[in-house]
Parts: C-alpha cells; structure tokens; sequence
C-alpha cells in the first residue's frame, strides 16, 4: 500500500514538473512574440507560429461587433519593415491551460507606439492557441481584442513609470576593446562580438546615453571558443553594467562549456559574477570560494537568456526565464550607489552572438 501511494505521488510529482517546465517553453513562445515586436525582428516573430496559422481581431464600432481575419504575411511585413516608432505590448494576468500538446494562453496587453513606445492606442486580451510539435510549442491560432477604455492597466506596465532601452541598431553602441557586426544566427537578427585586433583579454560595449544604476537587463547570447583556441577557453560570454568613465564595471558571465563537462568542480564554474578590473574571478575563488560562481543547466549553440536585476548593493542572474536565481550577489563591489552604462562582455577566445538586448531602469 504505502508503495502504491509513493508510486502515485511520484506520478504526480513528475506530471506537474513536466507541466511546468512547458508552461515556461509556453510563456517563452509567447513574450517572443512581443520581444519581435518591440525590435522589428520579423525572423524571431516568424519562428513562434506554424506555418499559415489562423489570425483574428474583434472589435466594437457603432455599437456592432466585428470580427476580421488578419493577413498573417503582412503583420509579419509590418513588424519587420525599419520604422521609427516601437511597438511595446506589455501584459499581465497570463493565464496557460495545458493538455498533452495542446495549450491556450490568454493574457491582458496594452499596446503602445512612438519613438519610445510609450504613446497609448488601446487595449484588450490576446489569447493564443499552441500545439507541440517535434517537441518544440508553435502558435497556430491568435486572436485578439481591441479598445480603448476599460483597460485598467497596471501601475507597473505603464510605460514611462520606468524607462526601458532596447538594442535595435549597431550605431547605439560604443566600444571598449571589441568589434560587432549585424548578422543572422540560430533563427534570428543578432549582433557578432568579437574583441578587437591586439586585444588578447575581454572587452565590453556601451549603450550610447544611457545610465544605468537600478533596474533589469535582459538579453540572449550565445558563446562557444573560437576554432582553434587553447584548451582553457570555455566560451566566456555576458553582460556588463554600471561600467563608468573609469573603465570599471560589474559584470554576470556564463562559461557553457562548463555547465556538461564531466568533472563537477569544473561544473560549478558554469557561471560568474566579477568587478572589473579589481576584483577578477581568481581573486574572488580564492578569498571565497563558492559565493561568486555556480552551476547553471546551459545548452551549447542555443539561445541562453540572461535576465540582471540589480537594486543598491545587491544583484540576481535568472537563466532561461527561471522562477529563482542562479547566482546571487549580496555585496556588489564597486559600491550600491554606482552607476553607469551597459553592454555586452565577451572574451578574446570566444565566439559571441547577443539578441534581444533590453534595459529597463527604475532611478
């Protein structure tokens, strides 16, 4: 008997983490979308549906309701076409059903445009339609409605209550000891780093005009060692903030070919937190071994997503949209009231693709 029960607590143990971790495959399909969106990226959009999926608006006019079938080709046209304004749908209250591989998703968005994303046009409920397939989450169905009252949109999603920066176009970027160029990688626009000529260390770009102290930073990359790099090269790739006119700065890196190598101390070097140029990685090993650095679950030559939030003295890696941090850092060294700019930190060794670089301050 109390085999049986174990048995079936074990069943339910393992339908519930499956559902979770689908529910997060889910949600990711689904803030892709609106990730495109946001930075005219009509290749990531494209990837989240199947092929000619079904598309629909409904909306009140004169007192009747209408419902219209959307051209699919053209929306993926308009988000691609270059234009000056953003499209920022931000949502709340999702909502996921799952059964086998069949999903619904139903959330409230507000849509905003303008240079900044922040000039309102309306509101409603998105909801989307989702089947597996080849185990990968695809949208076959999407309709949305639309108004503009009654919306009652959080404090928090209104634009302009924070202010968010996303990377669009190469001429945003300074550099500092590296060179970039526009390409397409793994299914999507993405920028290729690399460090500069001479430069044998690590190097970091420079959002122009901005200044960041408190908020969150997201973006996805990917880094491998380059074709013929020494055997110490472990793809070293991440993000850089409050970097100053001192040349210091924080920064989070990844080492993924650390995360499937077969020795476990190695194992737990998979990711890293060090202030440059005072306090590198060596140097917080060996005065505290264990706190800076840890294990993260990261796949080689896929897109990784690294979300930062930062707030005074203390920062948080989450890795691929997890609930909980991979690494947390209760003392940023170069102090709780720093501030300064962000960018991408890769080193000599690697080969390094960042996508969907997103700021979102909160000073």
């Amino acid at each position: 008997m109390r085999f049986f029960i174990a048995l079936c607590m074990l069943l339910v143990l393992v339908v519930t983490n499956a559902q979770s971790n689908d529910k997060e495959s889910i949600m990711k399909v689904v803030n892709d979308v609106f990730e495109a969106m946001r930075t005219n990226d009509s290749t990531l959009l494209k990837s989240c549906f199947v092929e000619n999926p079904n598309t629909f608006t409904v909306f009140r006019r004169d007192g009747e309701t209408n419902f219209v079938s959307d051209d699919f080709q053209r929306f993926i046209d308009a988000v691609g076409r270059p234009k000056e304004e953003m499209w920022n749908e931000p949502i709340w209250n999702e909502k996921v059903e799952i059964d086998d591989d069949l999903a619904s998703v139903w959330v409230d968005y507000a849509f905003y445009r303008g240079k900044n994303g922040d000039q309102f046009s309306h509101c409603g409920v998105d909801e989307f339609n989702l089947v597996k397939l080849d185990g990968t989450w695809r949208i076959f169905h999407l309709v949305d409605t639309r108004r503009r009252e009654g919306c009652n949109i959080p404090d928090q999603i209104i634009p302009g209550n924070e202010s968010t920066t996303i990377l669009s176009s190469i001429d945003q970027l300074d550099f500092m000891g590296l060179v970039a160029e526009r390409t397409q990688y793994n299914g999507r626009n993405a920028f290729a780093v690399s460090t500069s000529e001479g430069n044998d260390e690590s190097g970091v770009s420079l959002l122009k005009g901005l200044n960041f102290s408190n908020g969150i930073i997201e973006a996805d990359l990917i880094g491998f060692p380059k074709e013929g790099a020494p055997r110490t090269a472990r793809g070293f790739i991440g993000i850089a903030f409050r970097i100053g006119d001192d040349n210091a700065y924080e920064c989070f890196y990844i080492r993924p070919t650390n995360s499937g190598a077969e020795n476990q101390l190695r194992r737990n070097h998979s990711v890293q937190y060090v202030a440059h140029p005072d306090y590198p990685w060596h140097r917080l090993r060996k005065e505290e071994s264990g706190v800076y650095e840890t294990y993260a679950d990261i796949e080689m030559n896929v897109w990784t997503t690294l979300r930062i939030e930062v707030e005074g003295k203390k920062a948080k890696l989450f890795i691929n949209n997890s609930d909980q941090p991979s690494l947390v850092v209760n003392d940023l060294k170069l102090g709780e009231d720093r501030s300064g700019g962000v960018g991408f930190w890769t080193f000599s060794t690697t080969e390094a693709y960042f996508s969907n670089l997103k700021i979102t301050t909160k000073d």
